[in-house]
């Protein structure tokens, strides 16, 4: 999780996000909550994502914002476009996620 206590630059709000690993998971927010803070620090992640190619294309775009290579609206609606694509239901989830028992976000 990136963390607002401070404000920092863009350049090293860059550098932190590209330390951060993947982790798909198909825990809840409550369950993430519970993991060690230094692995939270250290990770990207979405409750109930256990697709890595989605986290990239999270990463990718708060890279181009950071950058200043595209603006946040056009970034929502690039990973709006993916949700989409992928057929993604913010209350059921992703159409396959019931078959590996992942319950909806």
């Amino acid at each position: 999780m990136i963390s607002f206590v401070e404000p920092i630059d863009f350049e090293a709000a860059l550098q932190e996000l590209a330390a951060k690993h993947l982790l798909p998971t198909d825990m809840s927010s409550a369950e993430i909550r519970q993991l060690a803070k230094a692995l939270r620090e250290r990770s990207l992640f979405s409750a109930r994502t256990t697709k890595v190619d989605i986290l990239q294309t999270y990463r990718e775009q708060i890279a181009e914002i950071l950058n200043g290579d595209t603006n946040l609206a056009t970034g929502r609606a690039r990973v709006q476009d993916m949700l989409d694509a992928l057929r993604y239901d913010p209350k059921l989830g992703f159409p396959d996620d019931e078959d590996l028992d992942i319950p909806p976000a």
